[in-house]
């Protein structure tokens, strides 16, 4: 299974191969994550993402890096306060979204995302119709798209 209660503090991630940091029960707090094969981090339930700078992922081909990827069922996840600097397709970076959020059937309680600064993406924010159950206080800046998939 998945590493978990994991605390990550006060450094620098770069040059993963695959995703930089997967796991659950894990807080990532003012960590510097870049120059990553694929997507930055892959989020389960009891997650806290804090303070971060992720940019300049999806180094490997056919990559299609997410600065935050979660899918599936989440509970008492919290993405607050990061800068998301995702490069579209140019030099070798391949980025899909700053959050991507798929969620399975309504699977979902306490995710909030607010106060990051998403700038980037194929998609800035990728959602699918169970967003209902996400809390969004947060600034798009320079979005590509913002896209509810139904």
């Amino acid at each position: 299974g998945l590493p978990t209660n994991i605390v990550i503090e006060d450094g620098e991630i770069n040059g993963s191969s695959s995703a930089a940091i997967n796991g659950a029960n894990v807080e990532i707090r003012r960590v510097y994550i870049h120059e990553y094969g694929g997507d930055a981090i892959k989020i389960a339930s009891n997650q806290v993402i804090e303070s971060n700078y992720i940019a300049s992922g999806g180094l490997n081909d056919g990559a299609h890096a997410d600065g935050v990827q979660l899918t599936g069922s989440a509970h008492n996840v919290k993405i607050l306060g990061n800068r998301f600097d995702m490069i579209g397709t140019f030099d070798n970076y391949k980025a899909n979204a700053t959050l991507f959020l798929q969620l399975e059937n309504g699977e979902a309680s306490n995710v909030e995302v607010a106060h990051n600064w998403l700038n980037g993406g194929g998609y800035t924010i990728y959602v699918n119709e169970y967003a209902a159950f996400v809390t969004f206080s947060t600034r798009a800046e320079q979005a590509a798209q913002v896209m509810p998939v139904t």
